[in-house]
Formats: structure tokens, sequence, C-alpha cells
């Protein structure tokens, strides 16, 4: 069974040893980048949750995901809207339906409204991306017009 889990002392080094698969390296930060912003966002004000993602008590991947109030930076989006900022699932667990199940968990978190209530969901995926492409439109995001700020390579999906 796939959950999210709060990041602790007891599965920090797990996360942070998330590794992916090295066509993927290209797209995607490390975990421990996606930590260290999800600092920055908190000491910002920005609500953020950086969560473990499990499969039968281990950990498989990452998500950190913020809520971006309408017109602040970076991206100024006209209204309120969660940002799947990293999801990242363990290249020893890919292409074995893990990804699936936990986007599933991260959508199924966000319609909580754990910040706040929002019309849509956003998130970046780079343009050369294809596995992430089709993880993302298989759960209707689909592509807007806005780039992400000072990186022409991401696209913003969005799902209303």
């Amino acid at each position: 069974m796939v959950k999210l889990v709060e990041i602790t002392w007891e599965n920090f080094w797990d996360t942070v040893n998330i590794k992916l698969n090295e066509q993927q390296q290209v797209y995607v930060p490390s975990v421990a980048i996606f930590l260290s912003q999800g600092y920055v966002n908190l000491k910002l004000g920005y609500p953020a949750a950086c969560l473990g993602i499990t499969l039968n008590g281990k950990i498989i991947g990452f998500t950190k995901i913020v809520f971006m109030p309408a017109k602040t930076e970076p991206h100024f989006f006209l209204e309120d809207s969660y940002f799947i900022d990293a999801f990242i699932i363990d290249s020893n667990y890919q292409s074995k339906g893990h990804g699936s199940m936990a986007f599933e968990e991260v959508i199924k978190y966000i319609r909580t409204a754990p910040f706040g209530t929002v019309k849509s969901i956003k998130l970046a995926c780079h343009k050369q991306n294809d596995q992430a492409k089709y993880l993302y439109e298989k759960y209707e995001f689909m592509p807007t017009k806005l780039i992400y700020p000072n990186n022409n390579m991401l696209e913003i999906y969005e799902k209303k």
C-alpha cells in the first residue's frame, strides 16, 4: 500500500537518498535541494508540505507541495493554487505502477485543503521529460502557456 508520510529523523536519510535514473537527473533536482527549498518556503511564509512516499512502510519517493497565494513570487499565478513542486519516485520503484498510486495520494492530500481551498493545482514539468508528462496528463493536468521563472524548459501544467 502506498502512503504519504511526514519526514522524520527515522526516515530522513532514506528520503534524502532517493535516486532517479540517469535520464531524469537532468530534469529534476535532488531531494536534498527540494528539502532546502521547503525550508526557505516556510521562512518566507508559504505553507509547504515535504512528504515521504512509502510502499508497505518503505520510503520509495518524495513530494513537495506548496500553497501559492495569488500574485506572489515566484510564479505570480492569478489565483490561489497548490503547486506540486516535487514528485520523485526512486528509480528502483519506477515503471511498476507505484508512481501512479503515489500521485493519486498526492492529489487526495491536496483535495483535503491542508492550507486552504483553491480552484486549481499546478506543477512544473521539463519539456523533454516524457515519462513525467505521460503521468501528469493521465491525471488530467494540461500544459498552460506559462513557463517556469528563470527556466524556459519547464512548462507549468494545471488541473482544475
